[in-house]
């Protein structure tokens, strides 16, 4: 069985653009319900840190829970920047490819 850890991190208080970890949480298990993906962890952080998403990365190297999949509500909830997803999206990667070989 393949597994996922759900991000969620405290939304930016801008019109339009408002959604409860709660509601990001909910909506990420409900996908990977749709998918068979076995959550084995979640991750939330609040406005302005990144504090889980480093633990999540640093889990993942050790092997504690490798991951198959990180399940965000949406990519903007990843990180602040596309450049910054690149980065943890090849970092995820690396550790990967370490494990299998």
């Amino acid at each position: 069985m393949q597994t996922a850890a759900i991000y969620v991190r405290d939304p930016t208080p801008t019109p339009g653009n408002i959604i409860s970890n709660e509601a990001q949480d909910k909506a990420c298990r409900e996908y990977c319900l749709a998918k068979n993906l076995t959550v084995s962890a979640t991750f939330r952080d609040t406005a302005g840190s990144r504090d889980e998403v480093t633990k999540m990365i640093s889990e993942n190297n050790r092997g504690e829970s490798p991951l198959h999949f990180i399940v965000v509500w949406k990519l903007t909830r990843s990180s602040m920047y596309l450049g910054e997803t690149m980065e943890l999206q090849v970092k995820l990667r690396k550790q990967q490819l370490q494990r299998e070989h």
